[in-house]
């Protein structure tokens, strides 16, 4: 009698969902930096105070964090393919 034991195959992971998040993570990082420094000509443009604009930037920023761990979080459950 002879037995067989199954090979284990090799997976070959893509670097590219790693690639897209990384550079998503730098635009973030550019957007949240440059967005404080058009402050001034925001508050002119739209005739609104300035705490009113500093507001929208903070609330931007956290939106994003959120929506990232939510990603992280659905990839982790459905599959990184799946969502990304």
């Amino acid at each position: 009698m002879t037995s067989s034991v199954a090979q284990p195959t090799a997976v070959k992971a893509s670097w590219a969902p790693m690639v897209a998040l990384a550079l998503a993570q730098v635009l973030m990082s550019f957007n949240v930096s440059a967005l404080p420094i058009s402050l001034s000509g925001m508050v002119d443009d739209f005739g609104v105070p300035p705490t009113a604009i500093s507001t929208g930037i903070v609330t931007y920023g956290l939106v994003v964090a959120a929506l990232v761990m939510t990603g992280a979080k659905l990839g982790q459950k459905f599959g990184w393919v799946l969502v990304f």
